[in-house]
């Protein structure tokens, strides 16, 4: 059964909640979600219309949905140049690097990425609680890390409170490292 699903005409692939979801059709051209978990095979209707998520460079137009989506997340830490104008400017500088995730329209997931020439910075990554653990935070991580490297930057950093135990073990997950032998130091201007 499952050999035969799977040589029929597969759509699209892609991995959620641990499981690959292969989309394609069935008899008669209907929608159909193949998926596969653990040894199981399931067969379902695809829901209509289906759900998308887009992950898109981050625009100055987002400025402010994305302060406000952020601004609903414990973990990100807003301060006084996180204004719709600084925003802006961080994304001039810092072309295409940024991302939002959005569903049916939806902020749900925003990073800011940059760089100052010699070093990446990651900075309050967020993702809504309804579409987390399903590897959206990491996608977006990766896409950020990987616009670093063509950008020929060698390392990126990240900041976290010390008191996010989940933001720190996310990014230990991610493939960041604690530095024990740094402290942040900061200073107005």
């Amino acid at each position: 059964m499952a050999q035969r699903l799977i040589k029929q005409k597969i759509r699209s692939t892609e991995i959620l909640a641990g499981r690959l979801h292969l989309s394609g059709y069935g008899r008669g051209e209907a929608p159909v979600d193949l998926r596969l978990s653990f040894g199981c095979v399931d067969r379902c209707p695809v829901p209509w219309p289906p759900m998308t998520i887009e992950i898109v460079p981050m625009t100055r137009a987002d400025a402010e949905a994305v302060l406000a989506f952020w601004r609903g997340h414990d973990g990100v830490g807003l301060g006084d140049s996180d204004t719709p104008g600084e925003i802006a400017a961080y994304l001039d500088r810092n072309p295409k690097m940024s991302l939002v995730a959005r569903e049916n329209g939806r902020i749900i997931a925003a990073v800011l990425c940059g760089h100052d020439g010699r070093r990446g910075c990651l900075y309050h990554l967020a993702v809504a609680s309804s579409h987390r653990r399903q590897g959206l935070g990491r996608r977006l991580v990766e896409r950020c890390i990987e616009s670093l490297r063509l950008a020929g930057i060698p390392k990126c950093n990240v900041y976290v409170y010390g008191d996010n135990l989940g933001g720190r073990e996310f990014w230990k997950e991610t493939g960041f490292a604690w530095r024990s032998d740094l402290i942040m130091m900061q200073r107005r201007v």
